[in-house]
């Protein structure tokens, strides 16, 4: 393990590691990955994937094979980047580690990296750190191949958590897309 964590305040890490240790395998381009729990019908889980233009195509024949995997769609727009898919459940590596921590995304990158951007203090994001090594699989890691590092630290914010998950929200389901495609009231549900 290999981790540069400072301080007791709550703060936003990035664990990187190879793709085969999330769950996911190795995809034809990078993507960032996002679950949004499910609504109160209990729908099951959505994943939004989030990709340079005109690859959610390729995403989406990448992304069928895996299991748990229900509907997956392209989502219109002037040039398509984002890719919506279903789980009944959270797959199992992601739901341990939101166990620890709160995760912001998953990036996959095509050379087989990956990099979770996760959020807490630091005995818990060394708590994930120690689980992902454990928990190796088939083959023991590397000495370096789980490295973490912070990415911001706690600073006040000019707006609030909730604000901020709105808006995240907001540019996640294409709001301020033109034309939208939601309005305020889609948003709001």
């Amino acid at each position: 393990m290999q981790t540069y964590l400072k301080g007791t305040m709550p703060a936003i890490y990035r664990i990187d590691l190879p793709c085969e240790r999330t769950e996911f395998t190795t995809p034809p381009c990078d993507v960032h990955l996002k679950f949004l729990p499910p609504p109160p019908t209990g729908e099951g889980w959505t994943l939004l994937a989030h990709a340079a233009p005109g690859n959610p195509d390729k995403l989406a024949r990448w992304l069928r094979p895996h299991p748990g995997v229900g509907e997956v769609r392209v989502e219109a727009g002037i040039a398509p980047k984002l890719l919506r898919a279903t789980f009944a459940v959270l797959p199992a590596k992601w739901a341990t580690v939101a166990a620890f921590v709160k995760v912001h995304h998953l990036v996959l990158a095509p050379d087989g990296n990956a990099a979770w951007f996760v959020e807490g203090v630091r005995d818990q994001v060394l708590a994930v750190v120690r689980h992902l090594e454990a928990v190796a699989g088939p083959k023991p890691l590397g000495a370096t191949e789980v490295r973490c590092r912070p990415v911001t630290s706690h600073r006040e914010a000019p707006i609030t958590r909730r604000q901020f998950e709105a808006l995240a929200t907001a540019v996640s389901l294409g709001y301020y897309e033109i034309p939208h495609r939601l309005d305020l009231r889609a948003l709001a549900a």
